[in-house]
């Protein structure tokens, strides 16, 4: 099934849902149309339909105790063949958005997952994450799901810390903040 999902819509307040079906080994089976656009606004060009169709979800997501926390998810929603929703934020530099995904459990260990935009706030100032394939003295912890910022024993936002220190550019690996572990 390399093609995008069509027609299915859910009209919110700032978006349309990005919905995209993975199989039971999650490898993206199809996408809907939003997709390219939502990947297109947020400098996602090299992440079209094209690109990801066919290839495995966890690709995308960085961080080892991030892809444990998806597979954990993704596993669960198919042990209990019921749907799961969860909220995080998706934000880009000039943004922070605010998202709900449901999963849901289809047949064969197929996963419906859409994801809408809640709300949206734009930042005075923008703040970009470069992200590291490994910690170093410079680097932080950013959560996937909150984008909080690991500061010693501490999550704050990362719009707190570069108001603080006047700091736009933030080196950062991935990974899941108390608040949200375990699924």
């Amino acid at each position: 099934m390399n093609r995008p999902l069509v027609g299915i819509h859910t009209n919110t307040k700032y978006s349309m849902p990005v919905i995209y079906l993975i199989n039971s080994e999650n490898l993206i089976v199809e996408l809907n149309q939003e997709w390219d656009g939502f990947a297109s606004e947020n400098n996602g060009g090299d992440l079209s339909c094209a690109e990801v169709i066919g290839r495995p979800l966890l690709d995308f997501v960085s961080g080892k105790s991030t892809k444990q926390y998806w597979e954990n998810i993704f596993n669960k929603a198919r042990s209990n063949n019921q749907a799961t929703t969860l909220e995080y934020r998706c934000d880009s530099p000039f943004v922070k958005r605010w998202m709900r995904m449901e999963i849901l459990p289809l047949i064969d260990g197929n996963l419906r997952i859409s994801n809408d935009t809640l709300s949206t706030k734009e930042r005075p100032y923008p703040i970009h994450f470069e992200r590291m394939s490994q910690r170093g003295r410079h680097t932080f912890i950013r959560c996937s799901l909150c984008n909080k910022l690991k500061i010693k024993d501490v999550w704050i936002e990362p719009d707190e810390l570069a108001a603080k220190h006047r700091i736009s550019t933030f080196a950062v690996t991935y990974g899941v903040c108390p608040a949200h572990h375990p699924p």
